[in-house]
C-alpha cells in the first residue's frame, strides 16, 4: 500500500533522480516508482536503463491530460512551470493508475537511508501527511516561504486525499509563482492552509523525515549500531538542498550559509555516501550538476558586502568535500 513513490525532473537533474531511485531500490522492498520525464533526453536515459518497477511518464502525457497546462507554459517561468506539474502529476498517477491507495510525492534531491516503514506506521491511515520545515535559528527567516515543505507529501486514495489533491492542482493552475505573497509561494505556501481544513491529514513528528540542511542545526545526530540517529530517531530520508558541483570530484555543500561546518557524521556519513551515489550517477548520465546563479543586487556595494559575507562564512564554516 505505502510503497508507491513519485517524482519528476528533466535531464538537468537526472543524476538527482537516478540516485533517488538508486536508494529507494537499496531499502524499500517491492516499490513501484513513477518517474515523469520533462525532456525527451530525461525519457530517452530512463527507457534504456530498464529499471523494472519504475513506470515512465512523458510530461507531454500530463500536459494532454490537462490542457490547461499548455497555456501556462508561456506564462511561468521554467521553474515555476514545474512547481506547478507538481499537484498535475499526483493527480495524473492517481486518476490513470487507480488501483494505487496511497502516492507518495518525493523531490528528486532526497535520498534515502532506511527504510521508512516507522514513517508510514506514524502515518496510519491519514488521507495526507505532510512534514513542516522546522526551521533552525539561522534559517528561520524563510518561514515566510511556508510553514510546510514539498519535500514529501502522501496522499491516501480517499475521498479527503482526493479533494486536497484536486484542490492543489486548481490552486496551482490558478497561481504558481516565485512571488512572495501572504498566503501564496509557488507551490508551497498553499499547504499552510491544510491543516485547518482537512481533518484526515497527519503532520509528521520524526525527525529522521526531511532532515535537511534548513533544519539539521536543530538536532544531535549520531551513528549507534550501523543506524544514523537523529536525537532518538533514525534517519529516513535526507533532503540534499543547494548542493553545488565545483569539478568532477569536488563539491559545495553550501552548509556555511547556515553556519554549519561540513564535518564530523554530516560529512562521513550523509554527504559522503550521498555524494559517491550521486558521482557515479553523475557519470552514467554524463550530465553535470545545474545549479542556481546567485544573485545579483542592483548596489554595487550591496555585492560587495554580500560577497566578502559569503568568503567569511566559508572560511568558518568549511562545505567543500573533495571525493578521492
Amino acid at each position: 500500500m505505502n510503497n508507491n513513490f513519485c517524482f519528476h525532473f528533466d535531464s538537468n537533474y537526472l543524476p538527482y533522480g537516478m540516485t533517488l531511485i538508486d536508494s529507494i531500490n537499496r531499502h524499500i522492498v517491492n516499490s513501484k516508482i513513477f518517474v515523469a520525464t520533462l525532456d525527451q533526453d530525461s525519457y530517452d536515459f530512463l527507457v534504456s536503463q530498464k529499471i523494472s518497477n519504475v513506470e515512465i511518464i512523458k510530461g507531454q502525457k500530463i500536459e494532454n491530460k490537462y490542457s490547461e497546462l499548455i497555456d501556462l507554459k508561456s506564462s511561468r517561468t521554467k521553474v515555476e512551470y514545474f512547481f506547478t506539474l507538481t499537484p498535475a502529476i499526483c493527480k495524473y498517477i492517481i486518476e490513470e493508475f487507480p488501483d494505487i491507495k496511497r502516492l507518495n510525492y518525493l523531490d528528486s534531491d532526497i535520498y534515502f537511508f532506511s527504510n521508512p516503514q516507522l514513517l508510514f506506521d506514524e502515518i496510519g491511515d491519514s488521507s495526507i501527511a505532510i512534514i513542516e520545515h522546522r526551521f533552525g535559528f539561522t534559517s528561520r527567516h524563510n518561514l515566510k516561504y511556508g510553514r510546510f515543505n514539498v519535500g514529501w507529501i502522501s496522499f491516501l486514495n480517499d475521498k479527503q486525499g482526493t479533494e486536497c489533491l484536486n484542490n492543489w492542482f486548481d490552486d496551482c493552475i490558478e497561481w504558481c509563482y516565485q512571488i512572495l505573497e501572504p498566503d501564496r509561494y509557488a507551490d508551497q505556501k498553499y499547504l499552510n492552509k491544510w491543516p485547518s481544513i482537512y481533518k484526515g491529514l497527519k503532520i509528521i513528528q520524526n525527525k529522521g523525515a526531511n532532515l535537511a540542511p534548513w533544519n539539521i542545526s536543530n538536532y544531535k545526530i549520531k551513528k549507534i549500531d550501523k543506524k544514523l540517529i537523529v536525537d532518538e530517531d533514525e534517519l529516513l530520508f535526507f533532503h540534499f538542498a543547494n548542493l553545488k558541483q565545483i569539478d568532477r570530484y569536488k563539491f559545495k555543500t553550501n552548509l556555511s550559509r547556515l553556519l554549519i561546518s561540513t564535518s564530523g557524521t554530516i560529512k562521513n556519513e550523509i554527504y559522503i555516501p550521498y555524494l559517491r551515489n550521486l558521482s557515479e550517477n553523475i557519470e552514467k548520465t554524463g550530465i553535470r550538476l545545474s545549479h542556481k546563479k546567485n544573485i545579483r543586487h542592483k548596489s554595487f556595494f550591496i555585492n560587495i558586502l554580500v560577497e566578502i559575507s559569503r568568503y567569511i562564512r566559508d572560511f568558518l564554516y568549511y562545505d567543500i568535500i573533495e571525493l578521492k
